[in-house]
């Protein structure tokens, strides 16, 4: 089965919430995720509740997309370690050929991409992310001529060379938790800082630990990892329930959370 990188897998994360809130045992959904999965998890926070026309969807990609029903899913949380936010960067330094000697990281990811592409029988794809995305596209339904480009735009959380974020973030309306390293060798924490400083959703925060580097937290700090996860999808204290009292009170924010316009956001746990 062809992969499209988050276009159409967002909407597969969505499909699968709605099951699970489908059956009488499950009294709420909520997500852990690590590098590229968390860059799908957040598109699925946005994806829940974008605007329609949103500026990162385009008409051309609409028909492709998994139908909206209105619901918000992931209501529990969605926790997301050490996503690559910057993916379009990343894609253009895998189009040129690294040594383990001149950056062992993308050496690596280079020989990810490969064997991805030996697997598919793709061929002429030489360590280049690019490469292998077009390949993947051209099994899946995203044949259209601009469906690269289209997809990119849904996928950006930074922007690029002129081309607009969408703000995605800014549309969330389940608890989002971002968890990083200063010492992320592939993802830098710019990137978190950068996509902070566009997002002034209350529900949406981040932590930024000096080690860890990519996706390590339960070696780094294993008991702190653990226990932040508990505590986030804690069904009486956790981040579903953390609406700031104060912003209710000043009516910039519905008891339901259905409305999140502030300048100054605060965090996750402030009361």
């Amino acid at each position: 089965m062809a992969y499209s990188f988050g276009v159409l897998e967002t909407g597969d994360l969505l499909t699968v919430a709605e099951w699970l809130e489908s059956q009488p045992f499950v009294t709420g959904t909520g997500i852990v995720s690590f590098s590229w999965s968390a860059n799908i998890s957040l598109l699925a926070a946005w994806e829940n509740s974008r605007s329609e026309g949103h500026e990162s969807v385009n008409p051309r990609l609409v028909p492709h997309l998994r139908k909206r029903d209105g619901k918000t899913h992931y209501q529990s949380g969605i926790l997301a370690i050490s996503p690559v936010l910057d993916l379009e960067t990343v894609t253009d330094e895998l189009d040129k050929s690294w040594s383990m000697s001149t950056n062992p990281i993308f050496n690596a990811l280079q020989g990810t991409v490969n064997r991805r592409a030996e697997r598919r029988g793709y061929e002429g794809v030489d360590g280049s992310l690019r490469k292998l995305i077009a390949c993947e596209y051209a099994r899946s339904e995203l044949t259209h001529a601009e469906a690269m480009d289209d997809g990119f735009d849904y996928l950006r959380f930074l922007p690029y060379k002129g081309k607009p974020t969408g703000h995605k973030l800014q549309d969330a309306r389940v608890p989002v938790l971002i968890l990083h390293a200063a010492s992320d060798p592939l993802a830098y924490a710019q990137e978190i800082a950068d996509v902070f400083g566009e997002t002034t959703n209350p529900r949406v925060a981040g932590i930024v630990l000096k080690g860890g580097g990519h996706d390590g937290f339960a070696a780094y700090c294993r008991d702190y990892f653990y226990s932040l996860i508990l505590n986030f999808f804690d069904p009486q204290t956790g981040a579903r329930r953390s609406i700031p009292a104060r912003m209710i009170a000043d009516q910039k924010v519905k008891p339901d959370g259905s409305r999140l316009l502030t300048e100054h956001p605060p965090t996750l746990t402030d009361k």
